[in-house]
């Protein structure tokens, strides 16, 4: 959860998917909290059922099927520049022919 939760964008990005509630904290106590390890910290037994909530809803977001896909076809191939710039082209090129095609059957 350390490296999920680094900096205040990263509480921005999770509370506009709404996989975090609008708290009476702001983004960079709630992301300090995330990135550091306090054995010491004792909390309310209301505060640790908030979080439990909070770690299931992140949870639950992170383990979707498509979430996993989506970052499975990231991780293994928009790796370069080169990549995403010859799948952009590809998707031109086939609007070019759909759209040549169209004009084609008009005529």
């Amino acid at each position: 959860m350390s490296h999920f939760v680094k900096t205040d964008e990263d509480v921005e990005v999770l509370k506009l998917y709404r996989m975090l509630r609008t708290t009476t904290h702001g983004p960079k106590e709630i992301a300090e909290f995330f990135g550091k390890r306090r054995p010491w910290l004792l909390l309310h037994e209301n505060e640790v059922k908030f979080l439990t909530t909070q770690f299931e809803a992140i949870n639950s977001f992170v383990n979707r099927p498509l979430n996993i896909r989506i970052a499975k076809l990231k991780k293994r191939y928009f790796k370069k520049p080169v990549i995403i710039f010859s799948f952009i082209d590809v998707i031109f090129l086939v609007g070019l022919d759909v759209a040549q095609i169209v004009l084609e059957v008009i005529k």
